[in-house]
């Protein structure tokens, strides 16, 4: 193999998952093969789908509770819906 793509990210950013899931889908040359995951864990994506990887280059994290990727980045925090601030009514002026 070369090259691999990801098709599909079968396992969400932050998700918790258990030794044997699967975790993503990629497609090389020849064939689409499912991975799963090495161990228990919550998943960190560092590559989209669609994007192609050479050997060795990583896709992913398989991290602990509270663990950071080894790069140092972090996760995407979630996102929180904020509420729209509230609007004052004002009455219309005489002109």
């Amino acid at each position: 193999m070369t090259e691999g793509t990801i098709t599909e990210w079968v396992a969400e950013a932050g998700s918790s998952v258990t030794k044997g899931s699967v975790v993503m889908t990629i497609e090389t040359d020849k064939v689409e093969e499912e991975v799963s995951a090495e161990g228990d864990g919550i998943v960190f994506h560092t590559a989209e789908v669609g994007e192609t990887l050479e050997p060795g280059e990583i896709a992913g994290w398989l991290l602990a509770d509270g663990e950071t990727p080894p790069d140092g980045s972090v996760a995407p925090a979630p996102v929180e819906e904020v509420a729209p601030a509230p609007v004052e009514e004002v009455a219309p002026a005489p002109v």
